[in-house]
């Protein structure tokens, strides 16, 4: 209840009330058992959020080559988004490279302290074209 009070506080509105917490593991492929939760649901999702998760586990995920990010980037819907919150940016480039492969637009935002006191910077990603393989005609070979 409380994320939903925030959103409609910020002015966003809601379809739905329901949120879902999911716990995954960003090393691993998202096809791994400890991802299965976010990997059965991942096209219902229009809004994921990592908090504070992908700087903290930097190192792994550059040696795996990002696959966890690959791999959900190729499942979402096209109208998902993500928002990569951390306090630090040191990830952001990685994930936008990775995100421009598959064809994610991504916005890097800077606000110098929270009402906390904490430094807090925000990568938006979102596809180019969100509504592009659904104007594509079927073609037959």
């Amino acid at each position: 209840d409380k994320l939903q009070d925030s959103m409609e506080a910020a002015g966003i509105a809601c379809a739905g009330t329901t949120t879902t917490l999911e716990h995954c593991n960003v090393l691993l492929p998202l096809a791994d058992e400890q991802n299965r939760g976010l990997a059965t649901q991942a096209r219902s999702y229009d809004l994921l959020l990592f908090s504070f998760v992908l700087a903290e586990n930097r190192v792994g995920l550059i040696d795996s080559k990002l696959v966890f990010l690959r791999d959900l980037l190729s499942a979402l819907k096209p109208s998902a988004s993500i928002l990569v919150l951390d306090c630090t940016f040191q990830i952001f480039q990685p994930v936008a490279d990775v995100g421009e492969e598959l064809g994610w637009d991504a916005l890097r935002v800077h606000w110098h302290k929270d009402i906390n006191g904490h430094c807090k910077n925000v990568l938006l990603l979102q596809r180019k074209n969100p509504l592009e393989p659904h104007l594509q005609p079927n073609r037959q070979s």
